[in-house]
């Protein structure tokens, strides 16, 4: 989720707390991806190949994340705890809401959107 839609749904918060007292919002993307959906997703945003492997372990896998130019400790943590979780429903990467939008009226961006942005942070 791009921080510019995390930022509009605690915009809307802010202007309207009572409108939030008393519950729980989950918020996330409005659609639900299996890590394949992902790759692809990345590979047309990137214009390379990227590709989901589900046969490496967590553990290789958080190796190779720390590694990486852009691996640090809790990065490898926060990716490492979402991988197991995700990896155990085997499904999708997580649920699905529609927070940000229901809250500030603003289509969050899509995950094609967000890499294509911000392809020089990840090295593309």
């Amino acid at each position: 989720m791009a921080g510019e839609d995390v930022a509009q749904f605690a915009s809307a918060v802010l202007l309207q707390p009572d409108r939030y007292v008393g519950g729980t919002r989950y918020v996330t993307r409005p659609e639900s991806l299996t890590f394949r959906q992902v790759a692809d997703i990345a590979s047309d945003a990137f214009g390379k190949l990227i590709r989901y492997d589900g046969s490496i372990s967590i553990e290789d896998w958080a190796q190779r994340l720390r590694a990486h130019r852009l691996g640090n400790d809790r990065l490898v943590k926060h990716a490492s705890v979402l991988a197991y979780a995700f990896g155990k429903t085997k499904a999708s990467f997580g649920q699905a809401t529609n927070e940000v939008l229901s809250a500030s009226g603003v289509v969050p961006m899509s995950l094609k959107e967000y890499l294509s942005r911000n392809r020089a942070v990840f090295g593309v």
